[in-house]
């Protein structure tokens, strides 16, 4: 049915018991103990892949802001050192940032 290892799983989900369809996560635990595991990538039957979204509504479909970046590119979201792209959000307006 499912295959674990050390606090994580990857399951085959069924979505629709009429038509048999369904799709594949990957879970990670939110606490360390394994207990609470959350979804966080998703892939569709129909090949759409979501990042913190279960139901993808498009090939690739982020939840939350991406982040590409050189070696030398600082993660904090302040610091603008290094070369990189992020595109996010600021508030409620959505824009590159």
């Amino acid at each position: 049915r499912y295959v674990t290892a050390e606090a994580s799983a990857i399951r085959a989900v069924l979505t629709n018991t009429g038509t048999g369809t369904g799709r594949l996560g990957l879970f990670v635990s939110t606490d360390g103990t394994g207990a609470n595991l959350t979804e966080r990538v998703s892939v569709e039957a129909n090949g759409n892949v979501g990042i913190g979204a279960k139901d993808p509504k498009q090939k690739l479909h982020l939840e939350g802001q991406l982040w590409i970046a050189d070696s030398s590119a600082s993660t904090d979201p302040g610091d603008s050192s290094g070369d990189g792209l992020r595109i996010g959000y600021l508030a409620s307006n959505y824009k590159l940032i």
